[in-house]
Formats: C-alpha cells, structure tokens, sequence
C-alpha cells in the first residue's frame, strides 16, 4: 500500500501590519485579506492563516 503524502509548514510570525510595510516598500498595496483557504474573515486572535490579495502600485 501506498504511504500517505506528508506536508510540513513552516512559517514565520509577522502580523498584517508587518506586511502591509513590507508590501508598500515594494510598492504593493494589499487589496484583500482573508483567515483561511475558504476565504473566511481574518482574525488575528481566532483564524489559523493571513492570507493576503496584494497589487502593484
């Protein structure tokens, strides 16, 4: 039998304000931001995932 895939994250701790520094130094402008691949409202204190939309200036 085949053994199952196994994924491991890594991530970094930055918050969305972090980000939308960072983004703008690139000049990026973040449009939307969501909690979760379902596209869930973010909530810095309840959603596992930043999940961000950027454009270009």
């Amino acid at each position: 039998m085949k053994e199952p895939m196994i994924y491991t994250e890594k991530v970094a701790k930055f918050s969305l304000g972090d980000f939308t520094e960072m983004f703008a130094y690139q000049g990026m402008q973040i449009q939307e931001v969501f909690g979760d691949y379902n596209f869930a409202n973010y909530d810095v204190r309840k959603t596992p995932r930043l999940i961000m939309i950027a454009k270009k200036s």
